[in-house]
């Protein structure tokens, strides 16, 4: 099994890098760059399930997870909303 820090690190990559590529970022959008970012881990395997908003993951001597990715993606779509405010100069408080 991979270290937790350097998988998070290959996510945090990932993830990051795309989401510069947008100065707009739909959910769509959002779920692509998350799935994207997890099919980079080594040793997991992502599977969808009957419910499109929730994966199942496994991987070798770990019990399958299941992950919710409209979460992830709620929570995605906020921190690049208010990453790119707080980037843009020309950003008044309102």
């Amino acid at each position: 099994m991979t270290d937790p820090r350097s998988l998070s690190l290959v996510l945090f990559h990932a993830i990051s890098r795309k989401l510069r590529l947008y100065e707009e970022l739909t959910p769509r959008q959002a779920r692509a760059i998350l799935m994207e970012a997890l099919r980079l881990l080594p040793d997991f395997q992502i599977n969808e399930t009957e419910q499109s908003h929730i994966l199942r993951i496994s991987s070798e001597g770990v019990p399958d997870f299941l992950f919710n990715v409209r979460d992830a993606v709620d929570s995605l779509l906020v921190l690049h909303r208010e990453y790119r405010e707080l980037s843009d100069p020309d950003h008044s408080e309102n």
